[in-house]
């Protein structure tokens, strides 16, 4: 019997950084590639959290869904930044007995358009933040297996971190008028 290795990925291998304030971009020297190979293993592993804030849990709102089909539970956790700065988190919702993401349908997203901020990002997170901008990372779970180091001709840096520092522009825009709207609580 053959079998196929399948790539091991370094969780703090690092994609580069961004500053949404001014839109630089700094590749790192390890060179990257994304395809997502739709194997839903993220959504559909019942030990991965995603963590959800207030913006993510009124986006899903709007399209009609109540807070107790987004979230496990009301009370949120306090997450601290490396910068002190402090935000509610809570714990998207997950399937009694089989602990998948209560959104995955037919082993597809059910809200993709507007799904959470730490899912639109995904396979990759942020890490802290330093001087105005982010460090772009792998992220630490390892559940995603359709990131993979390649050579510099391959390399999908540039457009990764382009996409991320949009997300990231996106989502700062969408705090500014929750926040305007309610407040900083």
């Amino acid at each position: 019997m053959m079998s196929v290795e399948l790539p091991v990925i370094d969780p703090k291998l690092v994609l580069g950084t961004i500053h949404p304030s001014t839109g630089e971009i700094t590749v790192s020297d390890k060179p990257i590639a994304f395809n997502c190979s739709l194997s839903t293993d993220c959504c559909g592993n019942k030990n991965f959290q995603v963590p959800i804030n207030d913006m993510d849990i009124e986006r899903i709102e709007e399209h009609g869904y109540e807070i107790d089909q987004i979230v496990a539970i009301l009370s949120p956790e306090i997450r601290f930044a490396s910068d002190n700065t402090a935000e509610k988190n809570y714990w998207i919702k997950r399937k009694p007995f089989t602990g998948k993401c209560t959104f995955l349908k037919d082993n597809l997203c059910s809200i993709h358009e507007f799904k959470p901020f730490a899912c639109r990002i995904f396979p990759f997170q942020l890490l802290g933040r330093e001087r105005g901008g982010y460090t772009v990372a792998v992220h630490k779970s390892k559940l995603c297996k359709s990131v993979r180091e390649v050579t510099e001709d391959e390399a999908q840096n540039t457009e990764l971190l382009e996409f991320i520092l949009k997300e990231v522009q996106n989502e700062d825009r969408r705090r500014l008028i929750y926040f305007d709207k309610y407040g900083r609580n």
